[in-house]
């Protein structure tokens, strides 16, 4: 591996609370929220609150989220706030389309974030339900300043927004982005997070947003009932875990594809991956390939757990890991691979507080739909793309089932210390996470190494049908030459210039320490301490 510096950069350290976001305004929110005594899951909600309005495509009120929660004895749980497909929503109907559109009201199903919130607030939240909510509407009334980088997602984003009438006036007056130093400014955003803060879930499941919803959704063809949304509720299932390298990793369980991390971390140790070192062709070509695997067993298998038998056990059991392990030829790349979908705008970010708890939370809109319901700001999700119009599929699209997400959260217990990883990037989180654990647990990095370490991801962007390698040239020529001599197709990219934006956060319970950390790769990036 190449011996490229390091950025000049440290975890930072405290004892009363830490937290890492994709934003500084996020980051901020959460400190202050510790500061004022509340715990790390009334941080996390405030954070993903703000995160809503200043990176709005990658995620808004209108999308999904998840977290996990480790609470001071130590015990793990999951909430999945996701939502399913309207009750209307068929097959037949989609498939008459011949796909699942990206944008419109066809693509969404109902938002799950706002009940997502609540539902953990109503277990680990310390701090007035309202108050968690004052940053955002700050944020979203008196605006934020268009940056570059901010104004270049807009203008991504142009050819969809600008078919929606109430997202152009919002982002592209004109037609077209605000111009950097600009403030743009989301009022009824604003008050539709006050509004959330006044009356909770009900205020936007059963309230004036929902009657705004609904009605969106009729005078725009869509699919959405009353019942859809004053129905929803927010499972909290049991978490998925293995044991891996004297460690505990927790995972999302269905119906996110978490498992896919912990199929890789399985079928890594079966196939003695401790044995070579970290960064070598080797060590790259076993994690890949181990991807690879996970991925399609998770196409055959996982769908909405209340709709199908999902078999975990069976997934995760050391029958299975080995099967994958002696499907790996170390001498040549697996030519087998599963076709996932591309899309991917999501955010992420990880809290610990001083008295136990750690939280890795995530949340997404998909890609989506592009519409913004009148009079609230609202931008809704394009999650039904993640079904699937196979109808042999276990992720089969149907009115009531939720999608298989790409979201998830790792919580790792070792000895003494609790991590908690989280990234965004679709189908590449899976990838990203199982480098950095990999990094810290079989390498023994320290955290903040162990994210800043060369990485790569497989696919062109998001999508795993395609087998190429983006990997940093930091890896070093021999090892780049080595695994293409295997028979992967590499896209060699300069340093730091593969995607991810990991989180990380450590508490280590012997010395009442907090540790935070943060992916240079994202420039807005920001953990901080208290």
């Amino acid at each position: 591996m190449s011996a490229a510096h390091h950025p000049p950069h440290e975890a930072v350290a405290g004892t009363r609370g830490v937290a890492s976001s994709a934003h500084p305004y996020a980051t901020q929110a959460a400190i202050q929220v510790l500061e004022r005594g509340g715990s790390a899951v009334d941080a996390a909600i405030a954070a993903g609150a703000v995160l809503t309005v200043v990176m709005p495509w990658a995620g808004q009120l209108g999308g999904d989220c998840f977290f996990l929660v480790t609470e001071p004895d130590g015990t793990v749980s999951a909430v999945n706030g996701s939502g399913a497909a309207p009750a209307a929503a068929t097959l037949e109907a989609y498939q008459e389309k011949g796909k699942i559109p990206e944008s419109g009201w066809w693509a969404s199903t109902v938002p799950g974030m706002v009940h997502g919130w609540q539902t953990a607030h109503g277990r680990w939240g310390k701090a007035d339900w309202g108050s968690l909510f004052d940053a955002a509407a700050h944020y979203a009334a008196n605006g934020m300043v268009m940056t570059a980088s901010l104004q270049a997602r807009i203008a991504g984003l142009t050819e969809q927004w600008s078919q929606f009438p109430e997202t152009a006036s919002i982002f592209l007056p004109g037609g077209a982005p605000p111009p950097v130093g600009s403030v743009l400014r989301q009022p009824d955003l604003a008050a539709s997070h006050r509004a959330i803060a006044a009356g909770g879930a009900d205020g936007f499941y059963s309230g004036e947003i929902a009657r705004k919803i609904i009605a969106a959704s009729e005078a725009g063809g869509g699919l959405f009932s009353e019942d859809d949304l004053s129905s929803h509720i927010t499972p909290t299932p049991a978490p998925i875990s293995i044991s891996y390298c004297n460690a505990t990793v927790y995972e999302q369980p269905p119906v996110t594809q978490g498992i896919v991390l912990l199929m890789a971390l399985g079928t890594l140790e079966k196939a003695a991956y401790q044995q070579y070192p970290q960064g070598g062709a080797d060590s790259v070509h076993l994690q890949v390939e181990a991807t690879k695997l996970g991925f399609i067993d998770r196409l055959a298998s996982l769908g909405d757990p209340d709709r199908v038998s999902v078999p975990v056990e069976m997934m995760l059991s050391a029958e299975a890991n080995h099967r994958r392990a002696e499907a790996i030829d170390m001498r040549q790349r697996l030519d087998q691979f599963g076709e996932l979908p591309v899309h991917a705008d999501t955010t992420s970010l990880v809290v610990a507080d001083g008295e136990g708890r750690v939280v890795t939370y995530i949340h997404s809109l998909y890609s989506g739909s592009g519409v913004v319901v009148p009079g609230t700001g609202i931008m809704m999700n394009s999650r039904l793309m993640g079904f699937s119009l196979d109808p042999d599929s276990p992720n089969v699209l149907a009115g009531g089932k939720r999608p298989v997400h790409t979201l998830n959260a790792v919580i790792v217990k070792r000895g003494d210390d609790v991590y908690g990883i989280c990234t965004p990037g679709a189908n590449l989180q899976v990838q990203h996470n199982l480098q950095v654990l990999t990094n810290l647990l079989d390498h023994d990095m320290e955290m903040q190494a162990a994210v800043d370490a060369p990485r790569w991801s497989m696919g062109d962007q998001m999508e795993i049908g395609d087998p190429a390698l983006l990997i940093e040239d930091r890896f070093g020529e021999d090892v780049l030459a080595d695994l293409e001599r295997r028979g992967h197709t590499l896209k060699r990219a300069p340093a730091w210039a593969v995607g991810g934006g990991i989180q990380a956060v450590r508490a280590d319970r012997a010395s009442g320490t907090l540790w935070a950390a943060r992916d240079p790769r994202r420039a807005s990036n920001l953990a901080t301490a208290i």
